[in-house]
């Protein structure tokens, strides 16, 4: 009768680590793969890398905010005038909500508050704002690995003013 427990417990412990192990495997969630995205964005923004920043845009990728609506191109541009006109940058991403999109595994929106100061190199910034930003994303299949979620389109709305 010990055996068969025994036995029983073995299989059953074998099944779960299966289980464990096939979970493992499996593509990374949709919220995860946006929250490194993100990071990797503030990262390459503070560190004032623009290919790294549009290196997580969508070729297809246009936006509205409160310069108007701009591609690829045109945030590029207005990326080099941010690095040229501010030596320091500080960008940090709150609140993020991520919602898969029930109809395809490979697109997702995500919404976030994002505080962006710039300044001279003095000790205290010269600019500073806080936006309501609305995205959404696309995830791309790259080999090896799970994917990387690239930013398709993004709506920037100044926080405290509403515009």
């Amino acid at each position: 009768m010990d055996a068969r427990i025994s036995l029983r417990h073995s299989a059953y412990l074998g099944l779960i680590a299966l289980q464990l192990l096939s979970g493992g495997c499996s593509e990374t969630p949709a919220e995860h793969g946006i929250a490194l995205a993100l990071e990797e964005i503030t990262v390459a923004l503070e560190e004032r890398q623009s290919g790294a920043v549009m290196a997580h845009l969508h070729e297809n990728f246009h936006s509205n905010g409160p310069r108007g609506g701009m591609d690829r191109k045109q945030v590029h541009k207005v990326l080099l005038a941010t690095f040229y006109r501010h030596k320091n940058i500080s960008v940090a991403v709150t609140n993020l909500q991520v919602q898969p999109d029930s109809m395809n595994k490979d697109r997702a929106d995500a919404t976030f508050n994002v505080f962006t100061t710039g300044g001279s190199g003095g000790l205290l910034p010269n600019t500073g704002q806080i936006y309501r930003v609305t995205s959404q994303w696309q995830k791309l299949d790259t080999w090896p690995g799970n994917g990387d979620w690239q930013l398709l389109s993004l709506n920037a709305k100044r926080a405290l003013d509403g515009s």
